[in-house]
């Protein structure tokens, strides 16, 4: 056989076939930019949500560091170095520390130059200058300015600090932001010179700081603990890694990940759907071409080059609209997020090349499969076959009534044989003669092409439950369950009483002012109602068991080293295990057990038999803490009692509770009845003030409260509802337009996609449609088939909704409530009815809009047209 060397008549042909299905091309151009630009778009939130995230964990843990050793030899730092695992291994030295005003620690601290830049740089942000290397140089964390009251650092600006040997001189070298302050105090580096002029070593003071790479963290500790020989009072101190992920992390992947899965599935089925029904309307001109000697496979790359075409156009800009909403949808989505934060959770759009590698790689092969059974069928047809094909598949052999015959060799014509036209003939004779009518053949119309129907089924289904997820995590997330949780009341005012030279002791002057702050502000003109929350400071009796669910959280929080060192000054007498003992009334009290669920006999709790402990994050310690007694003194006037645990908080929302400092491993806080307070102390103080008002007099009352507790110095902080709430609407508000945009595009390609399959499917069964009135079918009853067509695709997409896609809703609303604690199951009923009216309107109108447009020829001239 010679060799047929004619790819250029190929290319011509491919060029100008695709030149002459404009409306094709377009539908497919859209399909592959919507598509490619989803898939960009919200893979580019996800990564970088991801990425972000991860950033504001590893900040809020405050080194990279996970593995801790003290006092390590130098074999044992040259061993760890050798670990397969091993991200990286620094040596910290603590120098020395001083306290402010504020009641906070600065720590100096020695840092090797992997340490700072390996393990503590990523933790941080700003930074300005460098790593102290003179002997007098000193880098400050932003808080330890703050605390200095530096407020426009200068690099070389001279730095007094009063520390234990007495006042020194420092220079500054540099200064970042820190985000770990918030509960382990100030950060301040100092040089290896200055280190060394205190007399301290690596082996005696330093401690090996050791980072795992990402997820390996358990199997280097293993690798450690079987390489590493430690010395008699060693041992490895481990604490959580933020690389190996949390629970919220895994649901807010899995949720882009779903919508991801829905987006790529979509837009599938629509370039699938596009690329058939397109190479299907050709099966005439392929059948042609094959009769004058085209071969299969170059059918083939006809069909494969005219879709690679068109993603040259659609990939590109797909890619290019979803790299430019990117760089304003992260933003926008991070920004709900970051309320209340400082900084901490950063909006930074993470590029990565794999989505853009991967959304390229995804649409070509999509387009490739989508032509592929579409080349097939055009290589192989026969012509004289081809000829014959009107778009229309044989009906399956349910639908198929063939007359009896004893022979073929008799003449007789078999239902294989028959058009589709006489058997669509044949079928509306049995319909009407057996009463069915026009919903019957409508039916047998959407399941002839059940492949084809179900390609729309899917198509509608995923688009919709992308749009209806979208809004049910809106719904979940909003305002009204943030209020619900977290602003209790219309104003929280926090005081602080406390000495400014020490932990223990209340200043009598803050304590009086607190008072009659509170006196002012129930006599504010509009307030409704004020609650005055008292405290006092109370030393616990220290038990190892009874207080073992705190020491876990502890260990876990500040490592068992720090823990086991301070079990052993309050087992010794050393350091007081104290903690802050606050009043609740039983209005109070029943709120917080209608909201959590809990149960407690309110009037024991009256009696001052029972108190609530917390804060204890993990189910299983608060469940371990019920039942318990503990016992507690006022060291003030030696009244004592012992009460016993009714209930431990895991949810503090519904609770007004300040900021304090407690012994590491003692509650947070304890909650006893007023009476018993008063028993307690002599005069209580204050602890917070809540207050609620009129909603029309909420102007004049936010202003007034502002004037009574602006530079108040019993005030701590102000918590002001309608501010807060504001600022949290806007954030919503951005995520709200975001998410409805990705919406509307979901949506549009589901809708996009059952627009296509109507057109083709009534464009290519005009033959047929006009055989049908030629024996005696209206143009009325015909254009009432085709609309119930629509509205079965309608009913059968809605019952898919409703069964399968509740599942579904029900999976996001779970994973809203992992990822925001606030979160209440939300069923958007009200976005269902709409778009399932709208989904019934233009599945009923489409295909009698398309029939009204090829109708207008007579049906003679339809007959005779084969074109």
């Amino acid at each position: 056989m010679l060799e047929n060397r004619n790819q250029g008549s190929v290319r011509l042909l491919s060029r100008r076939t695709l030149k002459n299905n404009r409306s094709r091309n377009l539908f497919a151009v859209l399909a592959i930019i919507l598509t490619t630009f989803m898939f960009t778009t919200v893979f580019s939130i996800g990564f970088s949500f991801a990425g972000n995230m991860q950033i504001m964990l590893l900040r809020l843990q405050g080194t990279k560091s996970t593995i801790f050793l003290d006092h390590p030899l130098k074999k044992q730092i040259d061993t760890v170095k050798k670990a397969k695992d091993l991200e990286a291994a620094g040596i910290r030295v603590h120098v020395d520390q001083m306290s402010t005003k504020e009641e906070k620690v600065i720590s100096l601290d020695y840092y090797d130059q992997t340490e700072f830049e390996q393990n503590y740089l990523p933790a941080v942000s700003g930074v300005k200058g460098n790593y102290p290397v003179k002997e007098q140089e000193i880098m400050l964390a932003s808080s330890a300015l703050e605390e200095l009251g530096i407020q426009s650092p200068k690099i070389g600006m001279e730095v007094s600090l009063q520390l234990a040997g007495g006042e020194e001189q420092f220079r500054l070298s540099g200064w970042f932001k820190d985000y770990e302050s918030f509960s382990s105090g100030c950060q301040a580096f100092v040089s290896e010179k200055y280190a060394v002029k205190q007399g301290l070593t690596v082996q005696k003071d330093g401690r090996l700081s050791i980072s795992a790479k990402d997820g390996r963290q358990m199997e280097l500790y293993e690798e450690l603990e079987a390489s590493v020989t430690l010395d008699s009072g060693q041992e490895w101190d481990v604490t959580f890694a933020v690389q190996d992920g949390g629970s919220s992390r895994t649901s807010i992947f899995l949720f882009v990940g779903l919508l991801a899965l829905m987006i790529v599935f979509s837009g599938y089925l629509i370039i699938y759907n596009v690329m058939y029904i397109s190479v299907t309307k050709d099966i005439r001109f392929y059948g042609l071409l094959k009769s004058i000697g085209t071969t299969p496979r170059q059918l083939g790359q006809i069909v494969r080059r005219q879709g690679l075409q068109l993603s040259l156009v659609g990939i590109p800009v797909g890619i290019a609209l979803g790299a430019a909403v990117s760089f304003l949808a992260v933003p926008m989505a991070l920004n709900m997020f970051t309320a209340n934060t400082d900084g901490v959770l950063p909006t930074n759009v993470v590029f990565q090349p794999l989505i853009y590698v991967g959304t390229v790689i995804f649409a070509l092969a999509t387009i490739l499969l989508s032509c592929r059974k579409p080349a097939r069928l055009a290589s192989r047809i026969v012509p004289v076959e081809a000829m014959k094909y009107h778009g229309i598949s044989k009906l399956d052999k349910q639908l198929r009534r063939p007359k009896r015959s004893r022979s073929r060799s008799k003449g007789h014509k078999s239902a294989e044989a028959q058009s589709s036209e006489q058997q669509a003939a044949e079928l509306y004779s049995a319909d009407f003669r057996h009463g069915g009518g026009t919903y019957r053949m409508a039916w047998r119309n959407v399941f002839r092409e059940k492949k084809r129907a179900i390609l729309v089924f899917a198509s509608l289904f995923m688009g919709t439950m992308a749009f209806l997820s979208v809004h049910t995590y809106m719904g979940s997330v909003k305002l009204e369950n943030y209020v619900d949780s977290y602003l209790n009341y219309d104003y929280t005012i926090f005081t602080s009483t406390a000495l400014e030279n020490g932990r223990n002791g209340v200043d009598v002057d803050k304590a009086e002012d607190a008072e009659k702050l509170a006196e002012k502000l129930s006599k504010i003109e509009g307030v409704s109602s004020v609650y005055v929350n008292r405290k006092i400071e109370v030393e616990l009796e220290f038990d190892r068991e009874t207080y073992g669910p705190f020491i876990d959280s502890a260990m876990q929080m500040a490592g068992k080293s720090e823990v086991e060192q301070a079990i052993g000054l309050y087992e010794s007498g050393e350091m007081d295990f104290t903690a802050v003992v606050l009043g609740m009334d039983e209005a109070m009290l029943k709120e917080y057990l209608a909201h959590t669920g809990q149960k407690v006999d309110v009037e024991r709790f009256q009696k001052g038999e029972l108190c609530l402990v917390g804060f204890l994050s993990e189910e299983d310690d608060a469940q371990a803490m019920l039942g318990r007694t503990i016992s507690f003194v006022n060291q003030e006037n030696g009244n004592g009692a012992s009460v016993e645990v009714a209930a431990a908080v895991s949810d503090a929302s519904r609770l007004s509770v300040g900021h304090y400092w407690q012994s590491l491993c003692s509650p947070s806080f304890i909650f006893v009845s007023n009476a018993l307070l008063e028993e307690l102390a002599d005069r209580p103080v204050v602890d917070s003030i809540t207050m609620d008002c009129r909603p029309e007099a909420e102007r004049f009352v936010t202003q007034q409260v502002k004037e009574l507790t602006q530079n108040h110095a019993a005030v701590d902080s102000v918590l002001i509802k309608s501010e807060q709430t504001e600022y949290f609407q806007t954030a919503m508000t951005s995520m709200t337009v975001l998410a409805s945009g990705i919406s509307i595009v979901l949506i549009l390609i589901g809708i996009l996609n059952f627009v296509n399959v109507m057109l083709t499917g009534v464009y290519t069964r005009r033959k047929e449609l006009a055989v049908l009135e030629s024996v005696g079918m209206t143009r009325s009853q015909v254009r009432k088939m085709l609309m119930f067509e629509g509205v079965y695709y309608g009913s059968i997409t809605l019952g898919l909704v409703l069964t399968l896609g509740n599942a579904l809703l029900a999976l996001v609303a779970y994973m809203s409530k992992e990822t925001v604690d606030y979160a209440v199951f939300y069923y958007p009923w009200q976005y269902l009815l709409l778009l399932g009216a709208g989904m019934f309107l233009i599945c009923m109108f489409v295909p009698g809009l398309v029939y009204y447009f090829i109708a207008k020829e007579s049906v003679t001239e339809r007959l005779r047209n084969e074109n």
